[in-house]
């Protein structure tokens, strides 16, 4: 049976989303280490949703749904806020020896993009698509 879940655009509901993934996975006997980076993922998509998607406005339904089929796992987030004005994955620059050069912003894309196996947005009728794909049998 494949994963749905439909939470409110409040930051306050992505530790439930991911944790209600987490137990939809360890159902499925994926690796604990697998389960990690995409408890990850969906919490860093979530976020980017809540905050370009909806401006951080409360109130907006974020639909997630997820299926595994032969050890891939297709993750899709949709939601029905402004969409995206490209889909430009770029590294965020900064200096790894200082860590005040660390931007406060602007990375969640890069961290999904190399958790991920690949990415896939559209925007079609008012409702974004972002599709993530993760490879469970790859370490």
């Amino acid at each position: 049976m494949p994963f749905k879940l439909n939470i409110e655009s409040n930051y306050s509901f992505v530790s439930d989303a991911s944790e209600e993934l987490k137990f939809f996975l360890i159902g499925k006997n994926v690796n604990k280490e697998k389960i990690t980076f995409i408890e990850l993922i969906l919490t860093e998509a979530l976020n980017n949703v809540i905050q370009h998607s909806y401006d951080s406005r409360t109130g907006n339904m974020i639909e997630i749904s997820g299926d595994i089929s032969e050890n891939l796992l297709e993750l899709k987030i949709n939601d029905f806020g402004n969409p995206r004005e490209n889909f430009i994955i770029k590294a965020p620059e900064f200096n790894a020896e200082d860590v005040n050069s660390l931007p406060e912003s602007g990375m969640g894309l890069h961290v999904i993009n190399e958790l991920a196996d690949s990415l896939h947005y559209e925007s079609n009728q008012g409702k974004n698509i972002f599709t993530i794909n993760v490879d469970l049998g790859k370490t």
